[in-house]
């Protein structure tokens, strides 16, 4: 579940517990698994060590792109956005602040170079803003809210 934190009338939301394991059991056991080919291959102990090799070094640098893209969501206690209430409530991030009367949609989207989810809010003066999630939010939970 996502971590709320709900103090008088403000609503910090962080990343999940179970997605940050979810996240760092991803990027470092790929990098793991990728260096574990690798020192196999270099053993030439099997008929497959070519492969084993060739295949670590095609995945190591995917998944050190991911690590390195996923690396800024693993700072402890990093809230993703907060939400004001009230008459003039507002969603405040670090890419900006939003009324949440001028808010005309608001979509989970993937991006497809680094396969890092944003919430893209549009307003209703045709301004968009990113906010970057890390994958930390269950898109589940998001979609069927």
């Amino acid at each position: 579940m996502v971590n709320i934190k709900a103090e008088e009338n403000l609503i910090k939301i962080k990343g999940s517990k179970f997605m940050y394991v979810w996240m760092a059991l991803f990027v470092l056991g790929g990098l793991a698994a990728c260096l574990f080919l690798i020192f196999e291959g270099l053993s030439f102990e099997s008929k497959y060590s070519l492969f084993y090799m060739f295949g670590g070094i095609i995945f190591f640098p995917i998944f050190l792109y991911l690590t390195l893209w996923a690396l800024p969501g693993f700072i402890p206690g990093k809230i993703l956005l907060t939400i004001v209430q009230g008459e003039n409530g507002t969603i405040k991030s670090k890419k900006g602040t939003v009324y949440i009367k001028n808010i005309r949609n608001i979509d989970l989207v993937r991006n497809p170079l680094n396969l890092i989810n944003d919430l893209v809010i549009e307003t209703f003066d045709n301004k968009k803003i990113k906010i970057r999630t890390y994958n930390l939010l269950e898109t589940w939970i998001i979609r069927w809210s």
